[in-house]
């Protein structure tokens, strides 16, 4: 039976220094992970494209690669990444028009954070070598936006659908969280909510709405969630996580829901999402953090998303789809695909609410569950040696 995170005494996280600090999108039917391979270039993989290595654009140690879906006017399924280079620290970003392009540069040991705009241009966040805010779009170029971020901590940007804007959440120097807005007055704002040190939050935008959401550690130890739509608006969700790691939240497309995703205490992926908390197995690496998209079913019925995680078993970045099938929702099948460079698989296996449902025999790569109309949420796992570079593909048919 999976073990709950330890839930700490959950005081309401202080409000920290009383001084201001001074100093993704779109997801349609397909996801994109990026990354640092372990040569330290920055790698991507989507089930569309496949897996992809940029040789020449080497990643600084310790940081994270940043992903966004960027579709410009001629079409197409392509993505745009923000990462940090590990000569001169440069802030760079890459697409499929520009190519590589460097934005000044970035605090060591901090990571950029990437969105997609609605022209189909892109914004990045990332804390500067003067360890404040620092944004960059096509439109207002590189700004310094005078705000003091804790040192080792990375902002989170998530761009509005209805205009070429965005918001923005990051720990300030005060040990709150705080979130820039253009639709709040003042703006910014401290949210007098304390986060964990060496933490970051995540925040994801509504569709079609001037709001957002916003998943972080707290001081407590503890998943916290700020949304507009729960009352009180900033919720502690008794979820212990592990020390140093940050969560991932994303907004549905077209709901008022969203999903989050985090290592627990436990050192396991857990998810939280309208359905309820969730212990995927899959044992992560200390000090990791998971991140997440969502991506929509072809009938538009399910609530689907994808983690992208470091885990210690079988070993490697994978990438998980979670599906929650609809109630009532008449299952055809349930597909699991394993794909990359495998030596042995000694188990793989389709759960549905935490219960295996659908195994694989060992050496094999596929396996189909037909005909069972259930609803819930199905997620999948894998052991074995050589997994390195694959992914983990759910598909559920209704």
């Amino acid at each position: 039976m999976a073990q709950m995170p330890q839930t700490k005494s959950t005081p309401e996280p202080e409000a920290g220094l009383a001084a201001s600090p001074h100093s993704a999108a779109p997801y349609i039917s397909a996801y994109a992970a990026a990354f640092q391979g372990a040569d330290g270039d920055a790698c991507l993989y989507s089930p569309m494209i496949g897996a992809r290595d940029f040789p020449m654009q080497h990643v600084a140690s310790g940081t994270s690669v940043a992903v966004a879906q960027w579709q410009p006017a001629a079409g197409g399924e392509q993505y745009a990444y923000a990462f940090v280079a590990s000569i001169g620290g440069g802030m760079c970003t890459w697409d499929p028009q520009n190519g590589l392009l460097t934005h000044g540069t970035a605090m060591p040991n901090t990571s950029p954070s990437i969105t997609t705009l609605r022209n189909g241009d892109y914004a990045v966040a990332f804390q500067g070598p003067n360890g404040s805010l620092h944004t960059f779009d096509f439109a207002l170029g590189l700004l310094d936006r005078g705000l003091g971020m804790m040192a080792g901590t990375s902002p989170s940007i998530s761009g509005y659908s209805a205009a070429q804007l965005y918001a923005v959440a990051f720990q300030a120097n005060t040990g709150n969280l705080w979130t820039m807005d253009p639709y709040l007055a003042p703006n910014p704002q401290d949210r007098h909510l304390g986060m964990m040190a060496g933490t970051s939050p995540s925040i994801s935008t509504y569709t079609n709405e001037k709001l957002y959401a916003v998943a972080f550690q707290a001081n407590t130890g503890n998943l916290w969630t700020m949304d507009p739509y729960l009352a009180p608006n900033a919720q502690d969700r008794h979820l212990g996580m592990l020390s140093k790691t940050s969560p991932s939240i994303r907004t549905y497309p077209n709901k008022l829901l969203y999903a989050v995703a985090f290592q627990a205490n436990t050192g396991t992926l857990w998810t939280l999402d309208p359905s309820g908390a969730h212990e995927t197995g899959e044992h992560m690496y200390p000090g990791t953090s998971p991140s997440l998209a969502q991506f929509a079913s072809p009938q538009g019925l399910a609530l689907n998303y994808a983690i992208a995680s470091l885990v210690q078993q079988p070993g490697g970045l994978w990438t998980t789809d979670i599906v929650t099938a609809p109630q009532s929702a008449a299952i055809t099948s349930v597909t699991l695909q394993v794909a990359g460079s495998m030596t042995s698989l000694t188990e793989g296996f389709v759960t549905h609410d935490g219960a295996s449902t659908s195994a694989l025999l060992p050496g094999h790569a596929s396996s189909q569950l037909n005909g069972k109309p259930v609803n819930g949420m199905y997620s999948v796992s894998v052991t074995g040696t050589g997994l390195y570079d694959g992914a983990l593909e759910l598909r559920v048919d209704w």
